[in-house]
């Protein structure tokens, strides 16, 4: 490059060209760099973690010893399907002994009998009476075996509506004795064998269950950011430390409560994972943009 001139030198036209490049040269740097800071203003990134949708402890609503355990760790499963049963073999049979009472009909049909054999004479005496063949009181006891006959069907009848109810409970009971899982998801932990003893005072889970689609991804975000998300927002997530692609989240929780300490507030996302290729317990960075 050649020696730069001093001023003087300069012809008036020469003069007035170089003053507007310099002119020119102070303007456009403030405003490239307002650009820049103004792009990078658009657009935030947060930390996050990954977490399951819902996590299940799956036990059974009664003490018993486990008979089978139909699944482990890392098993799909999905809502209603069987995890696990109960040893049940005495409350089949009460259940079967309580089915078959209520199928006994002999006892309903022979206090039937004896009420319409008591009907049937208490109305031919009611006619002797009447014509006076027979007394007063040789009618009232008649009367009476009708009415004993009457309350002996009555007894006979809520007999077998006892056992209907003591068979639905017996049912009930057998049925806690099939651990079904609540959720679908992925077997994440299988705490109790076959042959150990489910206590609701001691072990009273046997596996648990994590559901994956969708995933949950929790947000501690600047107060200074308070009100730029609401729910329904659009986010893009990437995963740090596994090449998972950019995923799109979608805003289901805002917290309207400020962590003082920190000053920030929790907000929840909510990931699609329907291939179950994330998995939970990813961090992860959240772009939010302005």
């Amino acid at each position: 490059m050649g020696k730069e001139l001093p001023l003087s030198t300069y012809t008036i036209p020469a003069l007035n060209m170089k003053l507007t490049f310099l002119a020119l040269a102070l303007v456009a740097t403030p405003l490239l760099s307002a650009t820049r800071d103004a792009d990078a203003d658009r657009v935030r990134v947060l930390d996050g973690v990954v977490q399951p949708y819902r996590v299940v402890r799956v036990g059974a609503a009664s003490d018993g010893l486990l008979s089978n355990v139909l699944v482990d760790r890392g098993d799909r499963v999905q809502r209603g399907q069987l995890l696990a049963e109960l040893d049940q073999g005495v409350e089949r049979v009460t259940a079967q002994l309580a089915r078959a009472r209520t199928e006994l009909v002999g006892a309903i049909e022979s206090a039937r009998e004896r009420k319409n054999l008591a009907d049937l004479r208490l109305e031919k005496r009611e006619k002797l009476v009447a014509e006076g063949l027979v007394t007063e009181d040789e009618v009232e006891e008649v009367r009476s075996e009708a009415r004993l006959a009457e309350l002996g069907l009555l007894q006979a009848l809520e007999s077998v509506q006892l056992a209907e109810l003591e068979h639905r409970r017996s049912t009930a009971v057998l049925e806690q004795g099939s651990i079904e899982s609540p959720i679908d998801g992925v077997i994440v932990e299988r705490l109790l064998s076959p042959g150990e003893l489910l206590s609701r005072s001691g072990s009273p889970e046997v596996v648990t269950v994590a559901q994956l689609d969708p995933l949950l991804v929790e947000l501690h975000v600047p107060l200074q950011l308070f009100g730029t998300l609401a729910v329904g927002d659009e986010t893009t997530v990437r995963f740090r430390g596994v090449d998972l692609g950019e995923r799109k989240a979608s805003v289901t929780v805002v917290d309207q409560l400020v962590d003082t300490a920190s000053s920030t507030y929790r907000v929840r996302l909510e990931l699609p994972n329907p291939d179950h290729r994330i998995p939970a317990g990813l961090r992860c960075e959240v772009i939010l943009a302005k």
